[in-house]
């Protein structure tokens, strides 16, 4: 059995037993491993007035135990040369892999795909972009600023983090920035 983890958390707002049980926010149902999203649909007429098929997710049993509400996202923007996109998704992989191991809710990294420069302030803009660049946008959540904290302190003190060379990263650390932030508004 899979265990469904349903956003948005107005799901487990409404007041629906929907087979299985309220945990931190979200429901938990247990299903047939070969229950594909639209079977799941049909077989939960209710859930789908409530939430799109992109907002469901799939986590093993184990994981469910963690997840709570949002409460602290750290985010950040850098330019990537485009000829380095290879080694920064290399590098990136290798990064969020040792970052998912101190237990963040998600780790994402997106490249820019329709970021236009604008006529006072934009990413592209803000980092400086070079014609041959692109921006990677990415974002880190967090039960709390106290959970980023902690998660923050073990990842710095890894082996493999302090180990890095920032000189041999494959992008200009020098135009990156970032910065941590407490949920405003989550639906």
């Amino acid at each position: 059995m899979l265990t469904r983890k349903l956003f948005p958390t107005r799901v487990a707002r409404e007041s629906q037993t929907l087979g299985g049980a309220v945990l931190a926010g979200q429901f938990k149902l247990e299903m047939p491993a070969d229950t594909g999203v639209l079977n799941f649909a049909r077989r939960w007429p209710a859930i789908r007035s409530l939430c799109s098929f992109a907002d469901i997710v799939f986590l093993p049993l184990t994981a469910i135990e963690e997840i709570t509400m949002a409460d602290y996202v750290d985010g950040f923007v850098v330019p990537v040369p485009l000829k380095n996109l290879a080694a920064y998704r290399a590098m990136s992989s290798k990064f969020g892999k040792i970052w998912m191991q101190y237990s963040p809710l998600q780790y994402t990294e997106c490249m820019a795909e329709d970021v236009k420069s604008g006529k006072v302030t934009s990413f592209p803009q803000s980092v400086k972009l070079k014609a041959d660049e692109t921006v990677v946008f990415a974002w880190i959540v967090y039960k709390s600023r106290k959970h980023r904290d902690s998660v923050n302190a073990k990842v710095m003190s890894d082996p493999r983090v302090v180990g890095m060379n920032p000189s041999t990263t494959p992008f200009d650390g020098r135009r990156m920035f970032w910065g941590g932030f407490k949920t405003l508004v989550e639906l």
